[in-house]
């Protein structure tokens, strides 16, 4: 399988419910680790209701929790990902928002 690079931005992820006691760190840990088992239950559960996903490429954009992991679930072909490297922000910074 070849490499890809993903270009997409999702905005609003936080942890709901299951991340008590997660950081950052942790948060995107389950994020790749649900996506990669195709653990749908799991990747919906550390959405925030009002995810939006964007590509920037194909200009589409998905809202809310449940299309988002239905359009993961739903999309076609064999896939398959890896997280390569997750870069913390530095202490005391945010993250940026557009």
């Amino acid at each position: 399988m070849g490499r890809a690079i993903i270009n997409h931005m999702v905005k609003d992820v936080v942890p709901v419910g299951q991340s008590v006691g997660m950081d950052a760190t942790d948060v995107i840990a389950a994020f790749w680790k649900a996506m990669s088992a195709r653990d749908w239950a799991g990747f919906g559960a550390l959405l925030a209701p009002g995810v939006v996903y964007e590509l920037p490429q194909t200009r589409e954009r998905v809202r809310g929790r449940d299309a988002y992991v239905r359009f993961n679930a739903q999309y076609p072909g064999e896939w398959d990902l890896a997280c390569v490297r997750a870069v913390p922000a530095a202490p005391g910074t945010r993250p940026r928002r557009r």
